[in-house]
């Protein structure tokens, strides 16, 4: 009985240990520090290192401060933050889910400030100092804030990954029918063929000057396919003929012009966008 009793005690204790080490091995390990009496330690072993670390609430690289840095939520899923040594939050860091049953192995970044809407998607094992080494390793911030150009790089180097496999949701049909819309029951068909469902909105645009109109294209099976914005107005869609195609499966934005016969009726714009989307192997 006491044999037992010591094994099982002495397994709770290797168990212990092990989570310990998995959550140091998480975090950083030696590179992050929260204890007031080390601080300068830490700072002296960047310098010496020319390395990241972490210490107090300051991220430092080679000895010299980096970024003011906050970690929220728990090892295998925690959410970082970043924020300019003047205060300015900069950058987000999030665990993101790339699809329907896949792990959540990749990290959103969302840069704010001059940055902000701007995001990409990088994927890496859980390491606080790995988020750290990113952020630096591809310059995306001075002391003062965002590095733009250096941000947009990033976001075009890596893009969102693919949530679906549209070819699944796409109903089979004749492709060179023709697209039909139908404005009242809000599908969408080719020939006689239902390929889609929509909705119809409308949002200010970013400097409040005009209204857009707001189109959510849905799968048959009402998962979102696209959004597309245009003026909602025709002297808007004459004044300014373009739109935008965000489609869902890649995260992309795709822009373009209205045709001169498509910017009198916001019907013909949208009808425009569909044959797009089509075109295009996305509905």
């Amino acid at each position: 009985m006491l044999n037992t009793t010591i094994s099982r005690t002495n397994l709770l204790l290797l168990l212990v240990v092990a989570v310990g080490l998995s959550l140091t091995a998480c975090g950083g390990g030696g590179r992050i520090n929260n204890d007031e009496s080390k601080h300068a330690k830490f700072i002296n072993d960047s310098k010496m290192n020319n390395s990241a670390v972490i210490s107090l609430d300051t991220l430092y690289f080679k000895g010299e401060p980096y970024a003011i840095y906050n970690q929220k939520g728990f090892s295998i899923a925690s959410f970082y933050e970043f924020y300019a040594i003047t205060g300015e939050k900069a950058i987000e860091v999030l665990p993101y889910s790339s699809g329907e049953g896949s792990a959540t192995s990749n990290h959103e970044y969302r840069f704010f400030g001059t940055c902000t809407g701007m995001s990409a998607y990088v994927d890496f094992n859980f390491s606080a100092i790995k988020v750290c080494e990113n952020v630096i390793n591809n310059n995306l911030m001075s002391t003062t804030g965002l590095r733009p150009i250096d941000v947009g790089n990033f976001c075009k180097a890596h893009p969102r990954p693919a949530k679906f496999n549209p070819g699944l949701l796409k109903v089979k049909r004749e492709m060179t029918k023709e697209i039909k819309i139908s404005q009242g029951s809000g599908e969408i068909f080719q020939g006689n063929v239902l390929i889609g469902k929509f909705t119809q909105g409308s949002a200010k645009s970013a400097d409040l000057k005009k209204s857009n109109a707001v189109y959510k294209v849905n799968f048959t099976n009402n998962q979102l396919c696209a959004t597309i914005r245009f003026g909602e107005f025709k002297v808007d869609r004459q004044a300014d003929p373009n739109m935008e195609v965000l489609t869902e499966f890649d995260g992309l934005i795709s822009r373009m012009n209205i045709d001169a016969a498509n910017q009198t009726f916001d019907i013909d714009a949208f009808k425009q966008a569909i044959q797009f989307l089509v075109q295009k192997g996305y509905l």
